[in-house]
């Protein structure tokens, strides 16, 4: 049997502490989770005195660990995306300009010409707002996708008809935790944020998910087969591909850079 939360509370300096009754338990347990939540669970509900009476008795050490938290949390926030931000993706290059008399707050336009995704604001518009600062990054993340989709199939085409494989489908995703998968009927799901990668970065991935459409596994005869289409280099390219993240477009600072004074 699970944890129940019985109630939440406000305490002076913690915030909200969620107290949780399970009955498995056996002592009072204080934990904070990586956001920062403070939670108490404890036996049953005749132990939320003791529980509250425990949390301000260690008030000192949840303090010191909360500012751990947040130190830890800020030094991850990436810097904002302003006019003075430089992205450039493959076919594009971000252009942010302040415009006076805008009829909307923000505004987006693709030039494929040009090569320019030009985003627009009102002068009164703040743009380093946390809610701005998702929609530009949003932003951006399409333009990839539209890239992403543009590249990625026909590559992944030129390399399966060089090498000799076979897959059924191919999907472009975006997806946190993976650069690419293979099911077991050959279709391939691939991130768009591998558009971020150097060219034989992209390739190892893409020669990874098509030697998957013949072993399945991750065993010795998959990384010799995946180490013959990589001219004997996939554990050199495995390691520089584990300096590259899916999580966010800022962990690509070979593209994506602010101007300092």
């Amino acid at each position: 049997m699970g944890s129940t939360l019985y109630r939440t509370l406000n305490i002076e300096g913690l915030g909200d502490v969620s107290f949780y009754v399970n009955r498995q338990a056996r002592n009072i347990i204080i934990r904070i989770s990586d956001n920062g939540k403070i939670r108490a669970t404890m036996p049953g509900r005749l132990y939320q005195k003791q529980a509250a009476e425990l949390v301000n008795k260690n008030r000192n050490e949840l303090l010191r660990k909360l500012a751990q938290i947040r130190k830890r949390h800020n030094s991850m926030q990436p810097e904002p995306i302003t006019e003075e931000t430089h992205y450039r993706g493959r076919t594009f290059a971000l252009k942010i300009e302040k415009h006076q008399h805008m009829t909307v707050a923000m505004q987006a336009l693709m030039s494929s010409k040009k090569g320019v995704l030009l985003i627009k604001y009102n002068e009164g518009t703040d743009i380093t707002t946390a809610e701005n600062q998702a929609w530009i990054r949003n932003i951006i993340v399409e333009a990839i996708r539209v890239e992403a989709k543009k590249y990625l199939p026909t590559r992944l085409q030129q390399l399966a008809d060089t090498h000799g494989f076979r897959f059924t489908s191919c999907a472009i995703k975006r997806v946190k935790s993976k650069w690419g998968s293979c099911t077991s009927k050959g279709r391939i799901n691939l991130n768009l944020h591998l558009m971020r990668l150097p060219d034989e970065l992209i390739d190892l991935v893409l020669l990874h998910e098509l030697c998957h459409t013949v072993e399945m596994n991750h065993g010795p005869r998959f990384h010799r087969l995946l180490n013959s289409v990589t001219d004997n280099r996939a554990p050199l390219l495995n390691k520089q591909l584990r300096n590259y993240t899916t999580e966010s477009i800022d962990y690509a600072p070979q593209i994506f850079t602010a101007n300092r004074e």
